[in-house]
C-alpha cells in the first residue's frame, strides 16, 4: 500500500464511521505527513497551486487572511529587462519555490497538496463533500465529541455551524469551500466560543520553541485544556493545563520541529462528565516567517511582477498594447490571475484577466460599459467602478457582479471597491465629506457608511489580517492634519467587517496614500504618483522604481 492509498484508508474510515477511533488523529498525521516528504517555504503570520507555486507579495503563494492565494511564476522563463535596460536576475532568484502551501485551515485539509489530492479523488475523505460533513466530521474526530450534532445552512463559499455536544453548544465552526467556485472540499477553518476565546498566537502566527498562549474564558470550567498540534511527525506538539485567574487562562506552550502547519486547540470539560463543554481552536504555522519577495503592479502602460528589493521588473504579465495602456491590478481571490484594466481612450476601457503563471488575457467586462476602474474579484463576485461617459452628469457607479445578478450604486468618483468575504468597502465623496462605505454583496445585509474621523479624510481602503477569533477585519487609510509635525500624517484604522467598531492602528510617514494591500500582516501601500511602501511590525520601508497600484494578496 503506497503512501496515498494508506491516506485515503485512513481517511475513508474515519469518514464513513464518522466515529473517533482512539488511534484516528495520530493516524491522520502519519497518513498526511507521507505525502509530504519535502520541504516548503512560506511566510507571513496571522493574517487567507498544487504545483510550480512561488510565495512573494502577489504572485507567489500568499498565506493570508484572504482564501489561499497561489501562482505560478515558472522560474524558467528569461528574465525580464528592467525599465533602466539593466537586466533583471531570473526570477529563481528572487522567489523561492514552494511545494505545499498552508491554508490557514485547521483540520483536516491544511495545505494547497492537500486539496489537489482530495480534488483527484473526492472519496480519499467523502464528509468533506458537504460543509455540514465537514463539520459533523471536525466535532466528531478533531474535537473529541463522538456524539456530536452540527446545526448550520448549507451553502457555497463560508459558512458557519453550531456543534453540539447533548445540550451544550460546543463551539462554532467556521467551513470554507476551497474548491474553484469556494465549493467542495470544505475545510474547518475555525472553531470559536464566546465564553472561550483564544487572544494569542493569532490565526496563521508562526510559533516556535517555547511560546505563551493566552485568552479569555466566562461561565465554563477552569480546568482548561491546552492543545498544540501539528499536522506531521516531524512537528511535536503537547497538552498543557492553562493557569486561570480572574482576567483570563495563560499556558506555556512548547513547538519543537521543522516548519509545517499545525493547530491551538483550547477546551474546557463539563462539570458534569467532563466532555467537551467549550472548545476553540485556530490554525498555526511552525517556524519563522520569511518577507515576501515580490509584488505585482503597473509600470509603462503594462502590468508586471516586480521585485520587493529593488524594485526592478522580474516578468511582465501583459503586453504593450496602443491606448492608455493597463493600470489597477489586483491578485484575484485564488491568486492565479490578476483582474487588471486595459484602457483604450478616455472612456473605452476592458477589465481583464491575465494568469500569473503566463498566458493570453481573456476579457471579463467588454469596452462600452464606461471608463472602468478598481476592478476586484472574489470567486464568482467582480466588482469595479464605472464612469457612465454618456450621463451629462459625468455618473460614477460602483457595480458588483454576484452569479448572474449586477447591482450599481450610484455614487461620486471612488477609491475601490475592494471585495471581502461578504462587503464590499470603498472611499466616496459626498456632501458631509469623504466617507468610507461597505456594501454587502448580496444585498441582504444594510449597508454602511463611516465618516472620517475630525481632522481627517479618508484615501483608501483594504481587507487584512483577521482578528484573534478569525474574524475579518477591515482597514482604512486617513490623512490627517498634523498634531506635533509640520506635515500631515497618515494614519491607519481598523473596523469589523461591516465597517463599524474603528480603532487606531498606527500612523506612518507616507503622503496620501491611494491604495492598501495586506499580505500577512505585511502591509503594502501606494500612492497616486506610483510610489510604493512595505510596512510591517512598525517598520516603514519605500520600494524603489514606480509602482501603479501595488497589490499583494
Amino acid at each position: 500500500m503506497n503512501a496515498d492509498d494508506k491516506i485515503r484508508a485512513i481517511l475513508r474510515m474515519e469518514a464513513d464511521a464518522v466515529e473517533p477511533s482512539p488511534a484516528g488523529w495520530d493516524a491522520i498525521q502519519q497518513g498526511v505527513a507521507s505525502r509530504r516528504a519535502r520541504p516548503w517555504w512560506t511566510f507571513g503570520a496571522a493574517l487567507a497551486g498544487a504545483a510550480a507555486v512561488f510565495l512573494g507579495v502577489t504572485t507567489y503563494v500568499a498565506v493570508t487572511d484572504r482564501p489561499q492565494r497561489e501562482a505560478g511564476v515558472g522560474p524558467a522563463s528569461p528574465p525580464a529587462a528592467s525599465v533602466s535596460g539593466v537586466p533583471t536576475p531570473a526570477p529563481s532568484a528572487l522567489v523561492q519555490p514552494v511545494t505545499d502551501a498552508p491554508l490557514d485551515a485547521i483540520w483536516p485539509l491544511t495545505t494547497r497538496s492537500d486539496v489537489t489530492v482530495w480534488e483527484a479523488d473526492p472519496e480519499t475523505y467523502p464528509a468533506l463533500k458537504t460543509a455540514k460533513g465537514a463539520a459533523l466530521a471536525f466535532a466528531r474526530t478533531y474535537l473529541g465529541i463522538p456524539e456530536a450534532e452540527v446545526l448550520g445552512k448549507e451553502q457555497p463559499g463560508e459558512s458557519v455551524w453550531e456543534a453540539r455536544n447533548g445540550t451544550l453548544a460546543a463551539s462554532q465552526l467556521t467551513v470554507r469551500g476551497f474548491g474553484t467556485d469556494g465549493d467542495a472540499p470544505y475545510v474547518v477553518v475555525r472553531a470559536h466560543h464566546d465564553a472561550l476565546l483564544i487572544a494569542t498566537p493569532k490565526v496563521g502566527a508562526y510559533v516556535s520553541g517555547v511560546f505563551d498562549a493566552s485568552g479569555t474564558f466566562e461561565g465554563v470550567e477552569p480546568a482548561i485544556d491546552v492543545h498544540l498540534r501539528g499536522d506531521s511527525p516531524t512537528i511535536s506538539g503537547a497538552t498543557v493545563r492553562a493557569e486561570s485567574s480572574a482576567n483570563g487562562w495563560t499556558a506555556r506552550v512548547s513547538a519543537a520541529g521543522r516548519t509545517g502547519t499545525g493547530s491551538l486547540l483550547v477546551t474546557a470539560p463539563s462539570g458534569l462528565d467532563g466532555s467537551v463543554a467549550a472548545a476553540a481552536a485556530v490554525p498555526v504555522r511552525f517556524g519563522q516567517p520569511v518577507e515576501p519577495k515580490v509584488f505585482v503592479a503597473a509600470r509603462d502602460g503594462r502590468i508586471a511582477l516586480l521585485s520587493v528589493d529593488n524594485g526592478a521588473v522580474v516578468r511582465w504579465l501583459t503586453a504593450a498594447e496602443p491606448g492608455a495602456g493597463a493600470s489597477d491590478p489586483e491578485l484575484s481571490d485564488d491568486g492565479k490571475s490578476v483582474v487588471y484594466v486595459q484602457s483604450a481612450g478616455t472612456c473605452a476601457s476592458e477589465i481583464r484577466s491575465v494568469p500569473v503563471g503566463g498566458g493570453e488575457p481573456t476579457t471579463l467586462v467588454p469596452s462600452g460599459d464606461g471608463r472602468l476602474s478598481h476592478p476586484s474579484r472574489r470567486r464568482d463576485v467582480l466588482a469595479y467602478a464605472r464612469l457612465d461617459c454618456a450621463a451629462g452628469n459625468a455618473r460614477w457607479q460602483v457595480v458588483v457582479r454576484t452569479g448572474g445578478e449586477t447591482r450599481r450604486e450610484d455614487t461620486s468618483e471612488p477609491v475601490g471597491p475592494v471585495l471581502g468575504e461578504r462587503f464590499a468597502a470603498y472611499v466616496t465623496t459626498d456632501a458631509g465629506g469623504r466617507r468610507l462605505r461597505t456594501v454587502d454583496v448580496l444585498g441582504e445585509l444594510a449597508d454602511s457608511e463611516t465618516p472620517a474621523p475630525e481632522g481627517c479624510t479618508w484615501t483608501a481602503a483594504a481587507w487584512g489580517p483577521r482578528d484573534a477569533n478569525g474574524r475579518e477585519q477591515l482597514f482604512a487609510a486617513a490623512t490627517c492634519a498634523p498634531s506635533t509635525t509640520d506635515e500631515p500624517q497618515t494614519r491607519l484604522y481598523r473596523f469589523d467587517a461591516d465597517g463599524l467598531n474603528r480603532r487606531t492602528v498606527a500612523t506612518v510617514a507616507v503622503p496620501a496614500p491611494a491604495y492598501l494591500d495586506f499580505a500577512g500582516d505585511l502591509l503594502v501601500i501606494g500612492t497616486a504618483d506610483d510610489a510604493a511602501y512595505t510596512y510591517v511590525d512598525g517598520t516603514l520601508r519605500q520600494v524603489s522604481g514606480r509602482a501603479g497600484r501595488p497589490t499583494w494578496s
